[in-house]
């Protein structure tokens, strides 16, 4: 890592283990990026924000009682033993936008259906038509 930019090398890592830039947040904060994993059972880390200096770590959860992860941008060695550790997400696990997107649109057909009958019926109620 010496004329490269931790940065760049850090999220390409972890991107290769699965983590997706969480961009709705990302886009409030300037000076980080929100990474969340798929995996989120599975995932010991399942959120991390990489910080523009380099520095990555992790929300504690309040439930949990260890330590918050930290991973400075000269620790490279402990940067690769925390990725070779981030467990690989299955399709299935990819795929979850993806399925919500189309569960969201089927409903929302499905309302604009059961509307156009709605208003079917009350014309055919009251003559309108």
């Amino acid at each position: 890592m010496d004329n490269e930019s931790p940065i760049l090398l850090r999220l390409n890592g972890l991107m290769a283990a699965g983590y997706r830039i969480d961009e709705a947040t990302s886009q409030k904060v300037s000076d980080a990026l929100w990474l969340e994993h798929p995996a989120r059972s599975r995932a010991h880390e399942p959120t991390l924000i990489l910080a523009s200096n380099g520095l990555l770590f992790s929300l504690e959860r309040p439930q949990s009682s260890r330590e918050q992860l930290r991973i400075y941008p000269e620790q490279s060695a402990e940067f690769r033993q925390f990725l070779a550790k981030v467990p690989r997400p299955t399709l299935w696990e990819k795929s979850r936008r993806t399925r919500l997107s189309v569960v969201s649109l089927l409903m929302y057909l499905a309302l604009l259906g059961a509307v156009a009958s709605l208003i079917a019926a009350v014309k055919w109620l009251f003559g309108w038509g």
